[in-house]
């Protein structure tokens, strides 16, 4: 798959939390809500989601590296925070990368 050039607009902002050699921890705050936004868009700039098998290097032995932490709706009074799971946070520790409190 790749991005379609007539496809809708799609907005995702986001920041460097940390990097390794090779690997980088994003915030990303999508501001459209499109299939796989986040995951093309990542690619896009270089940076695909770890183990993604579609639009990065993973071959589907392991889950992709995306995990929605925070997720806010304000007009629904809804503000849920979720804990990494375990599997990313070994991940994210042997490649010396941290979430932040």
């Amino acid at each position: 798959m790749v991005a379609n050039p007539n496809g809708l607009a799609a907005v995702t902002h986001y920041r460097v939390l940390g990097q390794s050699d090779d690997a980088a921890l994003l915030e990303l705050q999508p501001k459209t809500g499109r299939t796989h936004q986040i995951r093309i868009h990542c690619a896009l700039i270089g940076c695909p989601v770890m183990d993604d098998p579609i639009y990065g290097t993973g071959d589907g032995s392991a889950p992709h590296r995306l995990h929605a932490r925070r997720i806010v709706i304000p007009a629904h009074a809804i503000d849920v925070t979720a804990p990494v799971p375990p599997e990313m946070a070994k991940v994210l520790e042997r490649l010396g990368l941290a979430m932040p409190a």
